[in-house]
């Protein structure tokens, strides 16, 4: 099956994660797992739209489990940014788990 890196197709996803069953939950996390890189910009870019705290935190832990140097990016921005302490907790995470 082809998922789609659309606004729909992540926020779809997200949903998912934040309030499907253990079983989507794991499967929306294994799909992003699998999009990669291809996920990175969408993920940031739903991120960057303003989502509630959850939502951020999601995106944060999804990037920093894809890796790669543009979520690395991401992962630093929100930290030199600060603002709210979960998301700022959460791209160090994923900066620590990149490292």
């Amino acid at each position: 099956m082809r998922y789609t890196t659309t606004p729909e197709g992540i926020r779809r996803l997200l949903d998912q994660i934040i309030g499907g069953s253990s079983q989507e939950r794991t499967a929306a996390w294994l799909i992003f797992l699998h999009l990669g890189n291809d996920a990175v910009q969408p993920l940031a870019d739903e991120l960057y739209t303003g989502v509630d705290e959850a939502t951020g935190v999601v995106i944060l832990d999804l990037l920093g489990e894809i890796g790669g140097s543009d979520a690395q990016m991401v992962l630093q921005d929100i930290l030199n940014a600060g603002g709210r302490d979960a998301l700022v907790q959460a791209a160090a995470r994923g900066l620590a788990r990149n490292q």
